[in-house]
C-alpha cells in the first residue's frame, strides 16, 4: 500500500527529474512564440507604412501565420508593388 510519505517521495523524485526539462522546453517555446509574434508585428508595420491601414482580416492572418510563412512574407514585403503580391508568397521548402 502506498503511504502519504511514499507518494510525496515519488512526486519529489518525479519533479526533480522532469521539471528542469519541462521548464527548459516551456522557455524555448515561449521564446520562439515571442520571436514569431515580433516578426508578425514587423510585417504588419511595414505593410501599413507601404500600403496604408490593414484590414483586420489581413492583420489576423499575419498574426496567426507560422514562422516559415512570416519569413517568406518578410522577404517579399519590401519589394511588393501591391498587397496581393505579398499574400501569394509561399515559404521555400
Amino acid at each position: 500500500m502506498l503511504t502519504r510519505e511514499g507518494l510525496d517521495a515519488a512526486m519529489r523524485d518525479f519533479v526533480s527529474v522532469m521539471a528542469p526539462d519541462y521548464a527548459a522546453r516551456i522557455r524555448a517555446e515561449g521564446r520562439a512564440e515571442g520571436k514569431r509574434e515580433a516578426l508578425a508585428e514587423i510585417i504588419c508595420n511595414r505593410l501599413r507604412v507601404r500600403f496604408g491601414t490593414l484590414h483586420q482580416n489581413v492583420r489576423a492572418a499575419i498574426m496567426a501565420a507560422p514562422q516559415e510563412q512570416l519569413g517568406a512574407w518578410l522577404e517579399t514585403v519590401m519589394f511588393a508593388y501591391r498587397l496581393g503580391a505579398v499574400s501569394k508568397c509561399r515559404p521555400v521548402d
